[in-house]
C-alpha cells in the first residue's frame, strides 16, 4: 500500500500545486488592475479566508463535495488543495511592488491587453515569486494530513501522510523521513529560482 499512497500523494500534490499556484499568480495580477473598491472587497475576503481555521470550513466543503459527487476521491483533494488564498494575497503584494501603475499604463498605450501585459511583463518579473509560492504550497500540500484524513474514507485513496499515520501512529521517525526529504529537494529548486529572480531583477535595474 505504501507505493499506492505515495502515488496518490504525488498526483494530488503536483496537480493541486500547478492549479493553485497558477491561479493565485493570475488572480494576484488581476487584483492590481481592478478598481480600488473591488480590490478592497476581494482582499478583505481573501484575508478572511486566510485566517479561518480548517475546522470552520470542513463541513461546508464536505457538503459541497458530496453534492458534486466527489467525496472520497483524489479529485476532491486536488480541488481543496488548489484553494490558496495566501498565494493570491502574496502575488498581489508582489505585483503591486514590481509593477507600478505607470508601467501598466505605458503597456496599455502600446496596445497590450491585460492578458498580454501578464505574459510580457507579469511572468518575466515574477520568477522569484513562483519559487516562493511553489515552495510554501508544496510544504502545505505534501505534509497535509488533516484534510485528506477527514475527506477520504477508502484506504486505497489515502495519501502518504494519512497512510503512514495509520500504520505507525504519531511521532514515528520514518514518517518524518518520508515527508522531509521531498521538501528539502523542493527547497533546493525553489532557492535557485529565488536567487535567479533577484539576480535578474538587479541586472535589469
Amino acid at each position: 500500500m505504501l507505493s499506492l499512497w505515495l502515488r496518490n500523494s504525488v498526483i494530488t500534490t503536483l496537480a493541486a500545486l500547478f492549479i493553485g499556484v497558477s491561479a493565485s499568480v493570475l488572480a494576484g495580477f488581476v487584483l492590481t488592475l481592478v478598481n480600488r473598491s473591488v480590490k478592497r472587497v476581494v482582499l478583505f475576503l481573501t484575508l478572511v479566508l486566510m485566517i479561518l481555521p480548517w475546522a470552520a470550513m470542513a463541513l461546508p466543503i464536505y457538503v459541497l463535495m458530496d453534492k458534486l459527487h466527489l467525496t472520497d476521491s483524489l479529485l476532491e483533494i486536488v480541488l481543496v488543495g488548489s484553494f490558496y488564498p495566501f498565494g493570491t494575497f502574496l502575488a498581489f503584494l508582489y505585483f503591486s511592488t514590481v509593477m507600478p501603475t505607470d508601467l501598466i499604463d505605458m503597456a496599455r498605450i502600446d496596445g497590450l491587453g491585460d492578458f498580454r501585459i501578464f505574459l510580457k511583463l507579469g511572468l518575466p518579473l515574477s520568477r522569484s515569486l513562483w519559487g516562493i509560492m511553489i515552495f510554501f504550497s508544496f510544504l502545505n500540500l505534501w505534509n497535509s494530513y488533516q484534510v485528506p484524513r477527514i475527506l477520504l474514507n477508502s484506504p486505497e485513496n489515502f495519501t502518504l501522510p494519512v497512510g503512514l499515520h495509520l500504520i505507525f501512529g504519531n511521532g514515528n521517525a520514518l514518517i518524518g523521513l518520508f515527508m522531509v526529504i521531498p521538501s528539502l529537494i523542493i527547497f533546493a529548486f525553489a532557492q535557485r529560482a529565488i536567487e535567479r529572480g533577484i539576480f535578474s531583477g538587479a541586472v535589469k535595474a
